[in-house]
């Protein structure tokens, strides 16, 4: 199919739009107009999709680019992820992705993967899950330690030893809900990560609600059936 230049600059335009800010605000109507003409989004469902190694999808309120799982030039490698959340070892970079599972465990049916019935979760209610099931890989053996560790992907011992690092309540803290170093704070600097990711709303450090984006990214395109079932076998 033939394109007009104008159409592939519009479409360029708001690839790099997209890559720069993650998102388009459907307010803004300039760009919006762009992105109806049907050429402009065969260009970037047929092009750009593919060959950046993204997926564009909408929203109520918004367009989003996120990168694929294997993207690696977008997404953020283990090293960026530490750097970027101010995190001290891999072990915790493994909480910090048990503290998610946990997170979206509790808005995701797990027979089908649609939105359960949960509008928000407490950060308490969070706690005390990831408490229950850490306790529950402590008694395990090395052999089933490992095993779990295969099947999931997930380092199970660093997060056990990680959380144990956390006591409950660190009353040396001035604010316990602004510390990395208790387990709360650890919770609350995680979903502040999401939040600036614009894929939770954390509303005064105690309630958690997923946005449209989380909602859209779970359902359509990082589902996978055998890795959901696979982190399942965490909380049996």
């Amino acid at each position: 199919m033939l394109y007009q230049k104008s159409e592939v600059e519009d479409a360029f335009s708001l690839f790099l739009q997209l890559v720069n800010a993650g998102k388009i605000d459907k307010k803004d109507v300039e760009s919006i107009k762009l992105y109806r003409n049907d050429n402009v989004q065969r260009l970037l469902s047929e092009v750009f999709e593919p060959k950046a190694n993204v997926k564009i999808f909408e929203s109520e309120n918004n367009i989003f680019l996120v990168p694929q799982l294997d993207n690696h030039l977008l997404s953020y490698s283990n090293a960026e992820l530490k750097k970027r959340l101010g995190l001290d070892s891999n072990e915790q970079i493994y909480l910090f992705y048990f503290c998610i599972i946990v997170l979206l465990s509790q808005f995701f049916n797990s027979e089908d993967h649609t939105l359960a019935a949960n509008q928000f979760v407490r950060v308490e209610t969070i706690q005390n899950i990831m408490k229950k099931n850490i306790s529950e890989f402590q008694s395990y053996s090395e052999t089933q330690l490992e095993n779990q560790t295969i099947r999931t992907m997930l380092d199970i011992t660093g997060i056990i030893n990680a959380w144990g690092a956390l006591p409950e309540y660190n009353e040396k803290a001035k604010n316990i809900r602004n510390t990395k170093k208790n387990q709360i704070g650890f919770i609350l600097h995680c979903l502040k990560f999401l939040q600036d990711e614009d894929l939770i709303i954390l509303r005064e450090d105690s309630e958690v609600s997923i946005t449209d984006k989380m909602n859209l990214l779970i359902i359509r395109y990082y589902y996978h059936t055998q890795r959901k079932d696979q982190l399942l076998t965490l909380f049996k």
